[in-house]
């Protein structure tokens, strides 16, 4: 005889429970000693009840929701601060004012960006990106080395050579105005030579600089 799998044992044996229980109250009826052995052994080898529970579980490392905001705000503004430091930005009340090395930005007598450029560039960058709310000044300088007119043009193209570049690779608002001006040689902020007439490298390397006004207000 083939032995009945558990799932048909199961079957049967509630059955034979259901048929035990309906005929239990007949007085003139005896509990059937198989009957309670069948189900019995069909309730040992019943499959558990299944339990369903929902968990809700933190991935490490990733963050959702206002906390995930919470988090870029707080990137961004350590990215701000860090490029404000870095340039030695200053917040005035109505502007900020970064000045930026022209021996960093160019070659010698040249006017083209050199590719080392591009850090102190991306920094400016993104002062003006989050702190501009009005037009932003790019203003050029020379030293007094060559001719007042020569020195006007090298600080016109230079101012224009940084206005490009924000353009171009600055993320800016296209709507934003961009103003440039050269002064050449005439706004220094050390002596280009020594009491005594002597040349002074230092105090002329500080003179050579392309000056950004960021206007902070409306």
């Amino acid at each position: 005889m083939k032995k009945p799998t558990p799932t048909s044992g199961f079957l049967v044996g509630i059955l034979m429970i259901c048929t035990a229980s309906t005929v239990a109250w007949d007085p003139g009826m005896v509990d059937d000693p198989e009957t309670h052995a069948a189900a019995r052994e069909a309730l040992s080898v019943a499959p558990p009840p299944l339990l369903i529970r929902s968990e809700i579980r933190d991935v490490p490392g990733m963050a959702t929701g206002l906390e995930a905001k919470g988090l870029a705000l707080r990137a961004s503004i350590e990215l701000l601060e860090n490029a404000m430091a870095e340039l030695d930005a200053q917040v005035l009340d109505e502007e900020i004012r970064v000045s930026l090395s022209s021996d960093v930005l160019f070659d010698f007598d040249q006017h083209s960006l050199r590719p080392e450029a591009e850090t102190e560039l991306e920094r400016l960058a993104l002062i003006v990106r989050e702190k501009a709310r009005g037009s932003v000044r790019i203003v050029g300088h020379t030293d007094a080395k060559g001719s007042d007119e020569y020195n006007q043009a090298l600080s016109e193209r230079r101012a224009n050579s940084v206005k490009l570049w924000l353009r171009e690779h600055g993320g800016l608002n296209p709507g934003l105005i961009l103003e440039t001006k050269g002064f050449g040689e005439t706004g220094p902020v050390a002596p280009n030579q020594t009491p005594d007439g002597k040349d002074y490298p230092q105090g002329r390397a500080l003179n050579r600089r392309v000056e950004v006004f960021i206007e902070t207000i409306e």
